[in-house]
């Protein structure tokens, strides 16, 4: 089959082959055992002329028939279709925030394959560090991928923002099939880092 069974995010085209000239190829989508007779002639399934158009999650059996021949053994792949896009919601922090750490929050309804959160200044105090320069893209590692809400978390890979600096935080996440999630984006948001509290000492008189 080509291409190979698998998961996949639209329609697949599949051609079925043989290394066996003047073979009659039979194939069903419905979960039926192709066969065929000595004509050869399929007696169940299709006898296939054309990339065969799979657009649902299904298994796709082929048989190749000759005469005088043995028929083939029976082969069949699985292909799952599948294009729907995860969805991010519940972010945080929320837009116009300000911040004194560079905790998350987000909730995705699928398990991600790949994702990020994306720093971006926007404005207050220069950041010349990222790639570029005020860009800090973290990519989501291990059960930051997992599907369900994560609340208060600090990423793996966790930036290193400048205080006094404004950025949008943009929340990214692409399923094991290639669909990627609406972008959400939180805009304005103020890090100023904490403070080490000074300690002041008293002498008794």
């Amino acid at each position: 089959f080509g291409p190979v069974a698998g998961l996949y995010n639209a329609t697949q085209n599949v051609t079925i082959s043989t290394t066996t000239p003047s073979a009659t190829l039979c194939y069903t989508t419905d979960g039926n055992t192709p066969a065929c007779d000595a004509t050869p002639a399929c007696t169940t399934g299709t006898a296939y002329a054309a990339p065969v158009s799979i657009s649902a999650t299904g298994q796709l059996r082929a048989i190749g028939c000759r005469s005088g021949y043995t028929n083939s053994s029976i082969t069949s792949g699985t292909y799952t279709i599948d294009t729907v896009a995860p969805v991010i919601s519940a972010v945080a922090p929320a837009s116009s925030a300000s911040v004194a750490n560079t905790q998350v929050s987000y909730t995705v309804d699928e398990a991600c394959a790949s994702g990020n959160v994306v720093w971006t200044r926007t404005g207050g105090t220069a950041d010349g560090t990222g790639s570029p320069p005020g860009t800090h893209t973290q990519a989501l590692a291990g059960a930051e991928l997992n599907v369900g809400a994560h609340s208060n978390i600090t990423l793996s890979n966790n930036p290193t923002l400048v205080s006094g600096s404004i950025y949008s935080i943009a929340f990214n996440c692409t399923d094991a099939a290639g669909n990627a999630a609406t972008t959400v984006t939180s805009t304005g948001v103020t890090y100023n880092a904490t403070a080490t509290p000074r300690l002041w000492e008293t002498n008794a008189k």
